[in-house]
C-alpha cells in the first residue's frame, strides 16, 4: 500500500518544473535540541553524496533543496534522537515547505506535501 502511494506521488510530481527549488523551515520543540544535526535524506539510494544536512539553532533549521526532477525524501534525525523526533516523510517540490519535528512531525506549505500530511493524518501514524 505504502509503495502505491508514493508511486502516485512521484507520478504527480510528473509536472515540477526543472531547475527549481525547495526550501524547508523548520522547527522543533524545545531549544535543548541545538546543536543537533538534522538530514535530508534522499528515499531511495541514499548516499554520502545526495544526503543533505544541517543543525538545529535556536529550536529552528532550514534547508534550500534543487528540484530537478521528482523525488521523496526522509527528514530525520541522528539514530538516538530518533526516539523523540518521528522521521517525515517529504515531496520534493518548488516552493516554501514549515515543518515541525516533534514526536509526530508535520508538514505543510506545498501542495503535494499538503495532501501526504492529510493522509498522515487520516492514518494516524
Amino acid at each position: 500500500m505504502n509503495k502505491i502511494i508514493i508511486l502516485f506521488i512521484i507520478v504527480l510530481l510528473g509536472s515540477c518544473n526543472r531547475n527549481s527549488l525547495l526550501v524547508i523551515q523548520g522547527s522543533v520543540p524545545s531549544n535543548k535540541y541545538d546543536g543537533a544535526v538534522i538530514y535530508l535524506v534522499p528515499f531511495e539510494n541514499p548516499s554520502k553524496e545526495t544526503v543533505d544536512s544541517t543543525y538545529i539553532e535556536n529550536g529552528s533549521f532550514t534547508f534550500s533543496a534543487p528540484v530537478n526532477s521528482p523525488e521523496i525524501r526522509v527528514l530525520r534525525m541522528r539514530s538516538l534522537l530518533r526516539f523523540y523526533m518521528q522521521g517525515l516523510l517529504l515531496v520534493a517540490e518548488p516552493g516554501k515547505l514549515l515543518v515541525h519535528m516533534d514526536s509526530i512531525s508535520s508538514a505543510s506549505g506545498t501542495k503535494q506535501n499538503d495532501l501526504l500530511q492529510q493522509w498522515k493524518e487520516k492514518k494516524k501514524i
